[in-house]
C-alpha cells in the first residue's frame, strides 16, 4: 500500500470514529445538576396546637386547705418569627401566643376544701438556635413567658362558700426544642417541647359580699407538647 493510500484510510478512521462518539453522546441524558441546599433565612407565619399540663403548688397556710394539683387541657395559637441561616447554624427569634384550656383542682386529705384552677393564655417571646441538616433543622429555645390564670378558687366543701381569684397574668421563663422540617419551597411544619416556669406568684382571694381579701402564693409551671406548621416568606 502506497503512502497516500495509508494517510486516506487513517483519516477515514479517525472521521468514523469522531461520529461515533458523537452519536453516542447525543443519545446520553445530561447529568443533572446537583440541588441547593434549602435556605432557612427569612420571616414566618404559622399555627399550632397541642397538649399542656401545669403544675399548681400552693404555700400552705394553717387556716386554709389549698393542696397541690395538675391543670391538664389543650392549647393552639399562632406564631412568627424571623430566621437567619450562616452556614449551617440558624438563629431566629419568634413569638408565639396561645389560648388555653388547663383545668385541675384537688380535695386536700381533710376534706375541708376544694381548690381548683384554669389557665386559659400563655404568650411566649424566644431566640432559637439550630443546625440545618438541609430540609431538616433541629433547634433549642429560650426566653420570657406569659401565663394568664383565668380563676383561682378555693370551696368550701361543707358550706359551699368561697373565696376566688382570676384574671392574673404572671410572667416567667422558658426553655424548649424542636424539630423543623421544610417539604415545600415555603411550608415547613415543626414538633416542639417547652417548659415554662413561673416562680412564685401570690394571688389575693375576695369572697363575694365580704371587704378584704386573703393574700396566697404558688409555685407554678406549664409543660406543652406542639405540632406546628409554618408559611416561609422567602
Amino acid at each position: 500500500m502506497s503512502l497516500n493510500r495509508m494517510v486516506a484510510a487513517a483519516l477515514v478512521a479517525v472521521g468514523i470514529g469522531g461520529l461515533s462518539n458523537a452519536a453516542l453522546g447525543a443519545d446520553m441524558p445530561l447529568k443533572a445538576a446537583p440541588s441547593q441546599s434549602y435556605d432557612w433565612s427569612g420571616c414566618y407565619i404559622g399555627a399550632h396546637g397541642g397538649g399542656a399540663w401545669s403544675q399548681i403548688d400552693w404555700t400552705p397556710v394553717s387556716t386554709l386547705s389549698i393542696g397541690n394539683y395538675r391543670a391538664n387541657g389543650w392549647i393552639a395559637g399562632g406564631q412568627i418569627g424571623c430566621d437567619y441561616q450562616t452556614g449551617g447554624l440558624v438563629f431566629g427569634i419568634e413569638g408565639q401566643f396561645s389560648a388555653a384550656k388547663l383545668d385541675g383542682k384537688t380535695t386536700p386529705d381533710d376534706g375541708m376544701s376544694v381548690t381548683s384552677s384554669r389557665i386559659d393564655k400563655l404568650a411566649t417571646g424566644t431566640g432559637r438556635v439550630g443546625y440545618a441538616f438541609d430540609h431538616v433543622l433541629p433547634y433549642v429555645k429560650g426566653g420570657f413567658a406569659w401565663v394568664h390564670d383565668e380563676s383561682h378558687e378555693i370551696v368550701s366543701a361543707t358550706t359551699g362558700n368561697g373565696l376566688s381569684a382570676g384574671g392574673s397574668g404572671v410572667f416567667g421563663w422558658t426553655i424548649g426544642g424542636g424539630v423543623e422540617v421544610a417539604f415545600r419551597p415555603n411550608w415547613s411544619w415543626k414538633v416542639e417541647y417547652n417548659h415554662i416556669d413561673l416562680g412564685t406568684n401570690g394571688f389575693s382571694f375576695t369572697a363575694s359580699g365580704l371587704s378584704g381579701s386573703v393574700p396566697l402564693e404558688n409555685k407554678q409551671t406549664v409543660n406543652d407538647i406542639l405540632i406546628g406548621l409554618n408559611y416561609r416568606f422567602q
